[in-house]
């Protein structure tokens, strides 16, 4: 079981001057959300039961960011029946509002910025018929 201290690390950690800036700088790149328009799988799962927007999300960083611990609040997979619930909760709703506009946390103007060219993870797809024989169908990249 962890103590008052532990928890307050883990999910409220203190922000420094230079996370400050860190995150300043982030939030000044054009964002280019991979999630909402399928070149990138949307949702995650922490391993304290949170569903996130997307896996890129789970960092100690991003933690420090006071919205995206507003958003975690409400994301307590436990606490619900479905994840229908957890996405209708007013957080998730104006997480949702605001990518589609192009604002998110800081952490998503640092993975999903606005590039030339893919960045994190190629997916190459191939038909199955036989091993002898694959041949590839086509190539996704976020």
């Amino acid at each position: 079981m962890m103590d008052e201290k532990q928890k307050k690390a883990l999910y409220n950690p203190v922000k420094t001057e230079k996370n400050n800036a860190k995150f300043e700088n982030y939030k000044r790149q054009q964002l280019d959300p991979k999630c909402i328009d399928n070149r990138q799988p949307s949702f995650g799962l922490t391993n304290r039961g949170e569903l996130i927007p997307c896996c890129w999300m789970d960092t100690q960083f991003n933690r420090f960011d006071e919205d995206y611990q507003k958003l975690l609040a409400v994301s307590k997979i436990e606490d619900y029946d479905s994840i229908d619930e957890i996405l209708l909760t007013d957080e998730w709703i104006e997480f949702s509002k605001n990518i589609s506009k192009g604002i998110g946390f800081a952490w998503c103007h640092h993975v999903c910025k606005k590039r030339e060219t893919a960045q994190h993870k190629r997916e190459n797809w191939y038909d199955d018929v036989s091993l002898e024989t694959l041949k590839k169908v086509r190539i996704k990249e976020t």
